[in-house]
């Protein structure tokens, strides 16, 4: 269980969560069953990427994993389907538009 004194809630949804460590601002990224980490630059690499997936997608098959992601070990490799692919884009978006507000508010000096 995650202690809500060394993380912050970005986003939960019924899909999944956002937290960032306050300690070492690493992202985590909990998404069904997987479990994502990844600092600022990697986590806005990766929305970037399956952003563009989704805007160019011809996909007619949206429960099928199609959508496959290599990792660092060459034994395991993430697949989404179309459906988890959106829903996997819309966790990220909402954690960073989060995000992007607290840090709008902090230099205002609201927070």
């Amino acid at each position: 269980m995650l202690s809500n004194k060394d993380y912050q809630l970005l986003h939960l949804n019924s899909t999944g969560y956002v937290v960032q460590c306050v300690c070492c601002d690493h992202f985590q990224v909990a998404f069904g069953n997987t479990l994502l980490v990844f600092t600022h630059q990697e986590l806005s690499d990766f929305f970037d990427k399956i952003t563009m997936i989704l805007e160019t997608s011809l996909c007619d098959k949206p429960n099928v994993k199609l959508f496959q992601f290599p990792t660092a070990t060459p034994s395991v490799i993430l697949a989404f389907t179309l459906n988890e692919l959106k829903a996997l884009t819309h966790l990220i978006e909402q954690a960073v538009v989060r995000k992007d507000v607290d840090i709008a508010l902090t230099d205002l000096d609201l927070v």
